[in-house]
């Protein structure tokens, strides 16, 4: 937000560069040697264009990386509160979606490792955040989530972005993809955490 609100306030000053203050053009140009008022001009509105197209570059990518966190916080809030099957719950009394369970690999498994490959002695080696992971999730963990997720993630937060997203975004993104995303988080969490 800070970045937006300076990006703004340069874009002020570079406008109205002619309203400014020798004061201030002395400031701005960034020369202390004895100039005229039109090069003093010059050079201060030389150095807010180069500012104004920085701020813009940086916003653009601000942009972008506000876009992909919010579609990450949903793919996963959506994933763990919906699709995940803790390592603690049951399985099916299907043999046939047993075989499956255990030939694909799950989110929560450790790359190319599945539970099987480890024996005890093996796991019983490994550091605590390792063996974590070993485990998986369990539905004492989605509880938490559950429970915690809201207060994580609350609507003054979602209300900033959906302001930032309609203040500066809207021209450089994609159309109404942030307002989609916040709507998929909302109903996620309202749906799924009892709020």
């Amino acid at each position: 937000m800070s970045v937006y609100e300076s990006h703004k306030q340069h874009l002020r000053k570079l406008l109205s560069l002619a309203d400014l203050s020798t004061d201030d053009l002395k400031q701005f140009s960034g020369v202390e040697e004895k100039l005229t008022s039109h090069q003093r001009q010059k050079l201060a509105k030389t150095r807010f264009t180069k500012i104004v197209q920085y701020r813009e570059e940086q916003l653009q990518y601000f942009a972008y990386i506000l876009e992909n966190c919010l579609f990450m916080l949903w793919r996963h809030l959506e994933y763990y509160l919906i699709h995940c099957v803790p390592v603690n719950q049951q399985t099916s009394t299907y043999p046939s979606q047993n075989r499956r369970h255990t030939q694909l690999r799950r989110l929560q498994d450790l790359t190319g490792i599945s539970h099987s490959s480890f024996g005890e002695s093996d796991a019983d080696s490994l550091p605590d955040i390792d063996r974590q992971l070993l485990m998986g999730v369990t539905s004492d963990d989605i509880e938490t989530l559950k429970q915690t997720a809201n207060s994580a993630i609350h609507d003054s937060i979602l209300k900033k972005i959906q302001k930032i997203d309609q203040e500066y975004c809207k021209s450089r993104t994609h159309y109404s993809f942030v307002e989609a995303l916040i709507r998929r988080v909302r109903r996620l969490l309202r749906l799924n955490t009892g709020s």
